[in-house]
């Protein structure tokens, strides 16, 4: 199994008798920002806790969507496209379960408006019925051929890490899941979405192919299979990213490389050539997001390594796939990248050690570490994403763990914004939480936000042994118009003799005069 390289919050689901809200809450669901897109007038934040956005009127309040149609959990990944005279905006929920002491992401759907975030449709996430019998595999129609499909019964390892709006279809890469897509466009008709316009199965070629095209499949010996290859399955069936410049070519990565359709305007069937590292040159064969830069014609692959000689880096093509190249700077660093921004020639690329720049593409420069103008700072050093709302002003917005950064100068000045979201914090039943810690798993720091405030507030921080393992005294006010009664301990994860702790679960004891409240911390190095 391929680990991932998000943290989900973990919530109870229940996809059931959703029914639309118009809630919005002030302030980010988290400030773990995972995706940044922009709609009309809007920049829509994915982030760990939610779906959140910000009006680009020169206002800086921040909102979250309290909205049941939209999935609940994090979202891994969201997209926008301009429709018309709206955008669409598409967002992918995920939450860990815990089975038998081992933790697994899980998918809750996608939602998604046709009106620049408006109103919401919900989508459950794709989970094939059980097969009659004793039988692991269904029949799936694909370019007027009847082809075996293992069925995918369990929404666990079956989350949405990236999506794409091609044509009238929204398409999902969720890992076991695969590559699936529905058409969108006829939900204004008023018929149940599911009944109307079900997710459909997108056939990949096998490890072993490099080509698969419609209506001419070998029907004895292919199978639609997401297992590991020594269970019978392929790895290039497990979809990480999907992506589409045009609306006839799409571009899909997998943990077993690159493929490139070409979508039959007509029928929607989608011939396939598969691509792999060791034969056109990409730095490793799992695949987790694309872009496309116009002015060179080029389309960039996030590349990681599955293992041997392949490297963490980004990969790019300029023959639609036929040969790859990998900048000898990123080769060398072997890091790995999360999102890549490109305007007009310049290229940004969010990665586990900050935020890199490029005007040529071979040529990389790291941005420093970010410092806000009022002293506060970025304390992680990943970048999971990044976008320019305005290129006038050059107005660069970057999500990291620690909250969303914003520079109008490349970089010279910050300003940081960190928000928990209204009355700190609320889930997606609305239940308000007063005391509430983030990042959460952490791997260095912690921060300890609370209602409140009074000098004589403290945190107690114990092991799994109930052994005490720090206090914490002066906590910090947050210095805003919104939160001015609202605190904030800081945690650098050591202990009181200034030694790092173990890994493990920690519990946290917050009193505040006459008021005590718990919470927990995992810390994972």
């Amino acid at each position: 199994m391929l680990p991932t390289h998000l943290s989900f919050n973990t919530y109870e689901t229940n996809n059931i008798n959703r029914n639309e809200t118009d809630n919005i809450a002030l302030g980010l669901p988290s400030n773990q920002i995972v995706d940044i897109r922009l709609g009309n007038d809007k920049l829509f934040f994915g982030t760990s806790g939610g779906l959140g956005y910000l009006d680009l009127d020169g206002s800086y309040f921040f909102k979250s969507f309290m909205n049941d149609s939209l999935p609940y959990g994090s979202n891994p990944s969201v997209v926008t496209k301009q429709l018309e005279d709206s955008y669409i905006v598409v967002a992918s929920g995920g939450q860990s379960i815990d089975i038998a002491s081992e933790t697994y992401p899980s998918g809750t759907g996608i939602g998604y408006s046709l009106n620049n975030g408006e109103s919401w449709h919900y989508k459950n996430q794709p989970v094939d019925p059980i097969p009659d019998g004793n039988s692991k595999y269904q029949i799936m129609s694909w370019g007027g051929q009847d082809l075996n499909q293992l069925a995918v019964t369990t929404q666990i390892n079956n989350i949405t890490y990236d999506l794409a709006i091609i044509g009238d279809y929204i398409y999902s890469a969720s890992w076991a899941g695969g590559i699936r897509r529905f058409k969108f466009q006829n939900i204004e008709l008023g018929l149940p979405d599911d009944d109307l316009n079900p997710w459909e199965s997108i056939p990949l070629p096998m490890d072993n192919q490099s080509i698969l095209n419609c209506g001419f499949i070998d029907i004895q010996e292919y199978e639609l299979n997401p297992n590991d290859p020594i269970n019978g399955g392929s790895h290039n069936h497990k979809g990480f990213s999907v992506f589409s410049h045009n609306d006839s070519t799409i571009w899909v990565g997998t943990a077993g490389g690159i493929n490139k359709g070409i979508i039959d305007q007509n029928t929607n069937c989608i011939d396939w050539e598969h691509f792999n590292s060791l034969n056109h040159g990409f730095s490793g064969n799992w695949v987790i997001g694309f872009n496309y830069q116009i002015d060179k014609n080029r389309i960039w692959a996030i590349t990681w390594s599955t293992g041997g000689i392949e490297r963490n880096a980004l990969s790019y093509t300029d023959d639609d796939g036929i040969t790859w190249n990998v900048p000898y700077q990123l080769e060398e660093l072997n890091i790995k990248f999360y999102n890549i921004y490109i305007l007009n020639s310049t290229i940004y690329a969010s990665s586990e050690e900050g935020l890199w720049k490029s005007n040529d593409g071979e040529n990389w420069v790291l941005f420093p570490n970010i410092v806000g103008s009022d002293g506060q700072q970025i304390l992680s050093q990943i970048v999971y994403s990044s976008i320019i709302s305005d290129e006038i002003n050059e107005t660069l917005w970057v999500g990291t763990p620690d909250g969303v950064a914003k520079t109008e100068n490349s970089g010279l000045d910050w300003t940081i914004y960190r928000y928990i979201g209204e009355e700190i914090y609320k889930d997606q039943y609305n239940l308000i939480e007063s005391f509430y810690v983030y990042p959460n798993p952490t791997s260095g720091y912690a921060r300890f936000a609370f209602e409140n405030y009074t000098s004589n507030s403290k945190l107690d921080i114990f092991n799994f042994s109930m052994e005490k393992v720090i206090g914490l005294k002066n906590p910090i006010l947050f210095e805003n118009d919104i939160y001015n009664n609202t605190g904030e301990f800081f945690w650098d994860c050591k202990n009181s003799y200034g030694h790092k702790v173990a890994n493990g679960v920690y519990f946290c004891r917050l009193k505040n005069d006459n008021t005590t409240k718990w919470t927990k911390l995992m810390v994972i190095d």
